[in-house]
């Protein structure tokens, strides 16, 4: 075994013979991983799961406790580039030096104070091979990809994964030039609001503006409505009700689905959003990150939900300028509980990212007063 001092690699050569006869070593990793207790994790801490993973085919293969439901063990075929061990950040991983091999996985028991416990174990087969690499070591993708052994496929940024990479890209370029994670996140939100400010105004404005219009043809559309109110509910009068109200639809020039384009700004956030969610969870460069006060670890929750709370009352105000022109009183009651929602959700999700959405929603809030305000002229006497 030939270890480093600058380096997470090691070398190991591995002869095995019997009776003059070589053997086929298996190289084995295990049983266990890290501060792995052997038991599934109480608390559903992402960082003490140990799973085993191997890279076969071009892609990488996670194997966690529920592959051995029915078996204690089970061997995969191959060929695969290299096998190992992994927890959230960390991993221990073997790959032959000449060639892919067989991959053997196991559960391993072990009683303790009456109560079985089960290790993942991982084992490397290299028909031909006796060199092998072992990298024990953070997982760093850009750490791992400079090593060109293929490991930085372990780093899974889930569903995706291109925009996760790409964000990361210029988070760490931007925490380069202000050196704290929290600052580039709140930056990079800036930015990002900035790239889709033209395409998100536009919509908003016309979402703003069919508001208005609904709002003023409301108590003709409720004319209508009591006027077939009144008389037998069958298909044919809903039918000539709905021709009423879309023919006046047609007379004041609108579009009743126009308003459903105020959507679009929130459904352009939400592949953000979830390349945020996989990028804070799974870069090992925020772990520990502080930002400062009481945000010590922007790859976990705000312990005291301060962050998640005053996004709520940011979502609250957001709605309240925005819904109050929604004619339809349902709709603002729907609209007015998202933020309670969204803030019960948020409460134990990364801080990075509650941050990422409470910066991301005071500008919204700076970006509809302007809106607002334009509306507000276009609308005014003499106007429009």
């Amino acid at each position: 075994m030939t270890l480093s001092a600058s380096s997470y690699l090691t070398g190991l050569e591995v002869e095995a013979s019997r009776n003059g006869s070589i053997l086929e070593p298996l190289v084995i990793w295990g049983a266990g991983f890290g501060p792995e207790i052997g038991l599934p994790p109480s608390n559903g801490d992402r960082n003490d799961i140990t799973r085993a993973a191997f890279s076969l085919g071009g892609s990488v293969v996670h194997k966690g406790r529920e592959a051995f439901k029915d078996v204690r063990s089970f061997s995969q075929p191959g060929p695969a580039l290299w096998a190992g061990l992994e927890d959230h950040y960390f991993a221990a991983l073997i790959l032959p030096a000449g060639g892919a091999g067989r991959v053997m996985l196991r559960m391993d028991p072990l009683i303790e104070e009456g109560r079985e416990k089960q290790f993942l174990t991982v084992g490397l087969q290299a028909p031909t091979e006796k060199g092998y690499k072992f990298y024990v070591g953070p997982k760093d993708r850009e750490l791992m990809a400079s090593l060109n052994l293929g490991f930085e496929g372990i780093v899974n940024y889930g569903f995706l994964p291109g925009i996760a990479q790409a964000l990361f890209f210029l988070l760490r370029h931007i925490n380069q030039i202000v050196g704290n994670w929290g600052w580039a996140i709140i930056i990079l939100t800036f930015v990002i609001r900035l790239a889709f400010f033209p395409l998100t105004h536009k919509s908003s404005v016309a979402m703003r503006r069919t508001q208005e219009k609904m709002k003023k043809i409301q108590p003709r559309i409720e004319s209508i409505k009591k006027k077939y109110h009144s008389m037998k509910k069958d298909m044919a009068n809903r039918q000539k009700m709905n021709e009423e109200i879309m023919a006046l639809y047609g007379k004041e020039g609108m579009n009743p689905l126009a308003g459903m384009t105020g959507c679009l700004p929130l459904l352009l956030q939400l592949p953000i959003l979830w390349g945020f969610y996989n990028l804070l969870v799974n870069a090992i460069e925020l772990r520990h990150a502080p930002f400062g006060l009481w945000i010590s670890d922007l790859s976990k929750k705000d312990p005291y939900y301060i962050t998640p709370i005053v996004m709520g009352i940011t979502m609250l105000v957001q709605q309240a300028m925005t819904g109050t022109s929604m004619p339809d009183p349902t709709q603002r009651r729907i609209m007015m509980l998202m933020p309670l929602m969204f803030t019960w959700f948020f409460k134990d999700l990364p801080s990075g990212l509650v941050l990422y959405w409470l910066v991301n929603n005071v500008l919204g809030i700076g970006q509809q007063y302007l809106i607002n305000l334009q509306v507000a002229r276009e609308s005014a006497p003499g106007k429009g």
